[in-house]
């Protein structure tokens, strides 16, 4: 059985390659400053979605063909991003890194919501912050 490991180049480019050595090749038109995050689905057969840090500190998520390159709710990162798959809210991924700010934070993937992780704040995407 192969399976693919993902990883940043010494170019800074987003590689891909088989367990078993064969399939290299990188993402096309991404660079990371960090480690890459793919989010493979259960069945294996879905689409990848790469998380990672770009050269910019931007926190951007892409597939795995390179299409639907997107910065997540305009958000920074100081390092590589963590994720984690729901198995409710209808699959949604939720995104955990260091901001720039140096603060834990939180997003889902449809940018709709963010907060920290500590001290425990809801950001709402139109305002200010709430405590809970």
């Amino acid at each position: 059985m192969t399976f693919a490991i993902y990883f940043q180049g010494v170019d800074d480019k987003i590689w891909v390659v088989n367990s078993d050595g064969t399939g290299e090749h990188s993402i096309p038109n991404v660079r990371a400053k960090s480690r890459p995050f793919a989010l493979i689905s259960p069945d294996f057969r879905a689409q990848v979605r790469i998380y990672f840090q770009g050269l910019d500190n931007k926190l951007c998520r892409v597939n795995l063909d390179g299409t639907d390159l997107h910065w997540i709710n305009n958000n920074t990162t100081a390092s590589a991003p963590f994720v984690v798959r729901r198995t409710s809210a209808a699959d949604l991924d939720h995104v955990y890194f260091q901001g720039t700010d140096n603060k834990l934070w939180t997003v889902r993937s449809d940018d709709k919501e963010q907060f920290w992780i500590a001290p425990r704040e809801r950001v709402p995407l139109a305002g200010r912050a709430h405590k809970l």
